[in-house]
């Protein structure tokens, strides 16, 4: 009677050993070949896939965390802990290293692609002023018969008038060519001052993200006492 009392009590425990064994062998067996052949280096070409292969890696690099911090779990029971320790957090560092190229391409897709489209917008804006500025310094001299006719001027007089006032009309077309010149140098500086900032909030963030892996892993080294 007591010897199937026993078994019957140890049945349940074996049983949910053997399901949480199952769950673990499932996060341990997760590798990132997968990942890496479906972006090959230089496969990159397009906004959607480079959006899509950033999400890609932000999935695999959730897994291979969980992935190493079940493989430490299974660690700790076992005689030679650190050898196991030091394996899981070498296979970890690895699977990182392998899924990080492509997460570069694609950021690096995405940065030369605004790059490349705030280029052609700033190139059409400035044939348009160009064309406009153009339009603007064909001045014509007025004529003599254009000038009104004023008591007591001579011809000379009254050509000298046209020419002073195609000089200034002259002036004013180069002072708004000038104008535009400087507001398309002004928003190009800008927009490169843009992009420099940007660049080093990603660096700086990715960082961050190195900083608070590398003190996440010192953490999950820590044994559980």
């Amino acid at each position: 009677m007591k010897k199937v009392l026993l078994v019957s009590l140890f049945l349940p425990v074996s049983q949910g050993w053997a399901q949480s064994t199952e769950v673990d062998a499932s996060i341990t067996s997760y590798t990132v070949t997968a990942v890496v052949q479906r972006y090959p280096s230089g496969s990159i070409q397009s906004g959607e896939t480079a959006n899509q292969a950033i999400k890609d890696v932000g999935e695999s690099r959730q897994k291979i965390d969980a992935r190493y911090a079940a493989e430490k779990q299974a660690c700790y029971p076992k005689f030679f802990t650190n050898a196991c320790l030091n394996k899981a957090k070498e296979r970890h560092y690895e699977s990182l290293q392998a899924v990080r190229p492509i997460e570069l391409e694609a950021n690096s897709y995405i940065r030369h692609a605004r790059v490349s489209e705030r280029d052609q917008r700033l190139e059409e804006s400035a044939k348009a002023r160009e064309a406009r500025a153009k339009g603007n310094t064909s001045v014509p001299v007025p004529q003599i018969n254009d000038m009104p006719r004023e008591s007591g001027l001579s011809d000379a007089q009254r050509a000298a008038r046209a020419q002073d006032v195609a000089d200034r009309n002259a002036e004013r077309a180069e002072r708004e060519r000038q104008r535009r010149a400087a507001e398309e140098s002004n928003a190009k500086q800008r927009a490169q001052n843009v992009e420099r900032y940007e660049e080093k909030v990603r660096e700086s963030e990715e960082r961050q993200k190195e900083v608070a892996r590398r003190k996440a892993e010192r953490a999950a080294e820590q044994p559980v006492k």
